[in-house]
């Protein structure tokens, strides 16, 4: 199996390199969602919910958790 390059995350570009990295050897890759600011995609109920709908998760790179409260 070959692999692209790995790129720096510090840059971004290890994000789009891991994506390439999945499509290239085929696996399943989500396909990326425009929202306006201030909004998150609810993966469970995959409707779009401002971020006070969401709760707190201080692990999470975005500070929200994964699910929304609905």
């Amino acid at each position: 199996m070959s692999f692209l390059p790995l790129y720096s995350r510090v840059t971004g570009i290890g994000v789009m390199a891991s994506r390439c990295r999945r499509e290239a050897i085929g696996e399943t890759v989500r396909e990326k969602v425009d929202l306006p600011a201030g909004c998150k995609l609810c993966r469970t109920c995959g409707e779009s919910e401002p971020h006070g709908e969401w709760h707190r998760d201080a692990t999470a790179s975005d500070g929200l958790s994964t699910h929304c409260k609905a």
